[in-house]
């Protein structure tokens, strides 16, 4: 159901009550739905998505060439200022001058050195105000330029590892996230139906409770009930007022929790569709953990942090002999016409190779080897142990989910037999064949399972929808949530 679809059910859906609060019918699947597209989870989950999307096409970016203008238009200045002169002494002389520079540069960052590349063409311009003015032209049509800050270490290397394998966990994480509101939005949505349940069974208790009370006075009035049980009666009713009373306050709780992870703001009368069909799958515990490694960030994740490690250890190796190179090639000129600052160009040539190699540091680089290799055996030994922990988790939820279908049909059995008992309890009460004690057990009797049965109905869908947070896919569909081979 895509975005348009889910809001022309939630405004087809919605009825009006008298005092004009609109009232909605939603299913399990409707109200994931809504909150997939509206709640705060999602729009944060959506946020971070992006941040990774746009973070990832800012780092494909720095490989392809970046074009700058830069000028100074003009830096005027007029100042007493001290010089040397041609004999080596300093002079205050007064200067009143104007700089002015515009430069056009391309850059290029060369992936498979670690170094960059440039070519920029450059004009400066010089005005002495003095009488009469002096104007110097400084022109520089072409100039190519290689820089490397060292040969022995390439981060562009390791970022073409690691940044796929971070944009692709943003993707996967964006998934997980979206499974996390689906069960976090059935954790919600079994809130509010048990605390309806619930204030429901209340409401029927009072009623009844009331009906047997004014039957329990009559009866003692005619002599034909002890004043235990009457007063037993009356505590009866006074406990199940108290219970309604309770059961409300929690279903507004519920209510406005509820609302709150669909991202409705405004108050409307919801009615919920039990999501009461069961289809209980088998699901293939070799299928479970493929798919749970192959489909989550978990492994991509580990191999990053992996990747990562690495990265800093060969940092920390190259650090102990730099060696750097910077080259430059270029055409110049110089004079007081423009015209001219670009004729008879004089070649410029400057090629510089930079080697620092520490004598002595006090054991520092050493240890700061000894701690990057140490947090990589550290970084692999949590990744196995959390590859343990999600296999247990994993083994956990299986069982979980094997044994779920029998206990969901005992409880259902248990309730239709728990109502069945208190209706006839009811009616022998009636007659004065049950005391009230034993209709009170049979009353609660039914009301536990219910409960029971409702919760049971909270177990599977909870369960079925943390298995697909865990693994990613629809073992009902039998096919991925997430597409791995998408961009």
């Amino acid at each position: 159901m895509n975005y348009k679809q889910i809001i022309i059910f939630f405004l087809t859906s919605m009825t009006y009550a008298q005092d004009n609060t609109p009232s909605i019918n939603l299913s399990l699947e409707d109200a994931i739905n809504l909150a997939k597209k509206q709640s705060i989870d999602f729009l944060s989950s959506k946020n971070n998505s992006d941040i990774g999307y746009w973070g990832y096409q800012s780092y494909k970016s720095t490989f392809f060439p970046s074009i700058n203008i830069n000028g100074v238009l003009p830096n005027y200045q007029r100042s007493i200022n001290r010089i040397t002169a041609d004999d080596g002494t300093d002079i205050f002389i007064n200067q009143n001058q104007a700089f002015s520079s515009l430069s056009l540069e391309v850059l290029q960052i060369v992936p498979f050195t670690g170094g960059e590349f440039s070519i920029s063409s450059s004009l400066n311009r010089i005005d002495v105000f003095s009488s009469p003015t002096i104007t110097n032209y400084s022109s520089t049509p072409l100039s190519i330029q290689y820089y490397h800050e060292s040969l022995f270490y390439n981060p562009y290397k390791w970022q073409k590892k690691i940044q796929p394998l971070i944009f692709e966990e943003f993707k996967r994480e964006f998934q997980e996230q979206l499974e996390g509101i689906s069960l976090n939005t059935t954790i919600l949505f079994f809130d509010y139906l048990l605390t309806k349940v619930k204030s429901k069974n209340a409401l029927t208790n009072k009623t009844s409770q009331d009906t047997i009370y004014k039957i329990s006075k009559g009866r003692f009035n005619i002599g034909k009930l002890y004043e235990n049980d009457l007063l037993q009666s009356e505590l009866s009713l006074l406990n199940a007022e108290e219970e309604l009373i309770k059961s409300k306050n929690e279903l507004k709780l519920a209510k406005q929790a509820f609302l709150n992870q669909l991202g409705i703001k405004e108050n409307v009368n919801l009615s919920l569709i039990t999501p009461e069909e069961l289809n209980f799958i088998k699901i293939d515990s070799v299928k479970l953990f493929q798919k749970a490694l192959a489909n989550r960030k978990l492994l991509i994740e580990q191999n990053r942090k992996v990747l990562e490690a690495g990265q800093e250890i060969a940092k920390i190796r190259s650090d102990n002999i730099k060696l750097g190179v910077a080259g430059n090639f270029g055409l110049s000129q110089r004079d007081e016409l423009l015209s001219q600052a670009y004729s008879n160009l004089l070649s410029q040539q400057n090629f510089s190779l930079t080697v620092s190699v520490p004598i002595f540091t006090w054991g520092k680089r050493r240890a700061e080897k000894k701690i990057a290799v140490s947090n990589l055996e550290l970084t692999k030994s949590k990744n196995e142990q959390e590859l343990l922990n999600v296999k247990r988790e994993l083994s956990v939820k299986y069982l979980e989910w094997n044994q779920l279908e029998i206990s969901s049909k005992i409880s259902k059995k248990a309730w239709e037999i728990a109502a069945r008992r208190y209706n006839s309890a009811k009616r022998r009460f009636s007659i004065g064949k049950v005391s009230i004690t034993e209709l009170n057990i049979a009353q609660k009797e039914k009301d536990d399972a219910l409960y029971n049965y409702y919760q049971s109905l909270r177990e599977y869908w909870e369960l079925y929808y943390e298995i697909r947070k865990l693994t990613l896919y629809d073992f009902i569909e039998n096919k991925n949530i997430y597409d791995i081979n998408s961009n």
